[in-house]
């Protein structure tokens, strides 16, 4: 059974917070028939039953609704009920770190309940992914493997997806690929490149600032080597080898 709400005039503040919302269904004693899941779709707020409800059960699914207060979250309904292999769990308030591999795929993604200090802990959510390319580099599918655990850490829920890509999609796939390597270079020359330049801005601002077309051609994916030749090539005494090796190298993922 489908029961659709309006988020905008039926849920106070306009807001709606799955997680809250599953967590307060299936801990109602009044409400017995299974949930399914909740789908967010534009300004309707789906919620999926195993079948159908009662006159009682939807009275109670209505107050719910009307006294949603979506601040409250504990993540009891996300890490312990059954059917979660459908919620989009970056609508969930969890603290997400990135894997990216040394091609610059992103193959893991980390949700922690807790952020203390800068550490991460009480994993929520695993995703990982495997990719598969053709011979010009282009990916033509994917594996994804989505575990949820529970509030005792151990496994919950596992779904698994393989998503295929169309020569669109693998291009679009490529240039996020590249972004991401680009970032990880760029961070990485943040925090190491020394010493301030004549015009008053750090010198790896200004250094990046100079390198603005080898990194459009780098992610448009056309000359890439045209990047990895301008570090190369670099003669600004504050670019020491080991700066050249470990951006190039992080950059070359053809070769990785």
């Amino acid at each position: 059974m489908l029961k659709t709400y309006s988020i905008y005039d039926d849920f106070p503040n306009h807001v709606v917070n799955s997680a809250i919302l599953i967590e307060k269904i299936v801990d109602s004693i009044n409400i017995t028939t299974e949930l399914d899941y909740i789908n967010i779709d534009g300004d309707d707020c789906k919620i999926y039953f195993s079948s159908d409800l009662t006159q009682d059960e939807i009275t109670e699914l209505d107050s719910i609704v009307d006294n949603h207060d979506e601040q409250y979250y504990n993540l009891k309904a996300v890490c312990n009920v059954c059917n979660v292999a459908n919620i989009n769990y970056n609508f969930l308030g969890l603290h997400k770190e990135e894997i990216i591999d040394s091609k610059g795929s992103l193959v893991t993604v980390n949700m922690y309940k807790t952020y203390t200090e800068g550490v991460l802990s009480n994993l929520a959510v695993k995703d990982e992914y495997t990719y598969y390319f053709n011979e010009y580099n282009l990916v033509t599918h994917r594996t994804e493997t989505i575990t949820w655990y529970k509030e005792d850490e151990s496994v919950g829920t596992i779904k698994n997806v393989t998503k295929y890509y169309n020569l669109n999609d693998a291009i679009k796939e490529g240039v996020r690929r590249r972004n991401n390597l680009l970032d990880k270079a760029k961070a990485y020359g943040l925090a190491t490149i020394e010493g301030t330049h004549a015009s008053g801005v750090p010198n790896s601002y200004y250094w990046f600032s100079t390198m603005k077309a080898e990194v459009k051609d780098y992610v448009d994916g056309t000359l890439k080597q045209n990047l990895i030749d301008f570090i190369d090539d670099e003669t600004e005494t504050y670019i020491t080898q080991t700066i050249k090796d470990t951006m190039t190298g992080i950059l070359d993922y053809w070769t990785a």
